[in-house]
């Protein structure tokens, strides 16, 4: 089951990337780059601390 969660996680993380990519290529929203910058450094140090 946790597994699945991993996955679940993975491919809405990597879609919401894929859309955020988009939405600043056409720069739409540049405010929410700097809390999602936040968000996704926090799922790297959350990984790290995983793999430890």
């Amino acid at each position: 089951m946790r597994g699945k969660n991993i996955v679940c996680l993975f491919v809405c993380f990597t879609h919401f990337k894929f859309v955020f990519d988009i939405m600043e290529s056409i720069q739409i929203i540049i405010p929410i780059k700097q809390p999602w910058n936040a968000v996704t450094w926090q799922i790297k140090e959350h990984k790290r601390s995983l793999q430890s």
